[in-house]
């Protein structure tokens, strides 16, 4: 008997199907190589951990080297997309480029003069990194719009900036 989502699969083309392992008596994981027990969808806890987090069970190579593309966080809300671009000229120690700079970079909207601007996520979503979205302005500038929008935060609470 399969799951649901085997099931579908399995209907929807056969040749994907692969049925249990068993050793000993016991199911195994379902991935090459992997003799530990069986707990949720067939896989072993550390590759259901793995499919459930980043949808592939394969757990010798990182997903970021693979895929060259990353998500990162900064504070509390703040998720931003990393681009693997070692040769380029706004990559950093990792190779690594922020995806909104980049995408900024090739518009010809940031360029080697103005390397220190910030680029603006106009609707706020850090992962929207379309170029009618994104708006290049000064450290300072882009501070004011910021301190205008949410107002400011410092040691003495939350002011609302006129």
């Amino acid at each position: 008997m399969l799951c649901a989502g085997c099931d579908a699969r399995y209907l929807k083309d056969p040749s994907n199907y692969r049925a249990p392992r068993t050793t000993g008596g016991v199911t195994v994981c379902i991935v090459d190589g992997c003799d530990r027990p069986t707990h949720k969808r067939r896989y072993c806890d550390a590759h259901a951990k793995r499919v459930s987090d980043f949808g592939d069970p394969l757990s010798d190579v990182p997903v970021a080297s693979r895929t060259g593309v990353r998500v990162v966080q900064f504070g509390d809300e703040r998720f931003y997309r990393m681009v693997r671009r070692p040769e380029h000229e706004l990559a950093g120690a990792d190779g690594y480029v922020l995806e909104h700079r980049l995408v900024a970079w090739e518009a010809g909207l940031l360029t080697a003069a103005n390397l220190d601007h910030h680029v603006h996520h106009i609707n706020r979503d850090g992962l929207d990194n379309r170029l009618e979205n994104l708006q290049v302005m000064t450290a300072g500038d882009h501070a004011r719009l910021h301190a205008k929008q949410d107002g400011t935060i410092n040691q003495y609470g939350h002011w609302r900036t006129p």
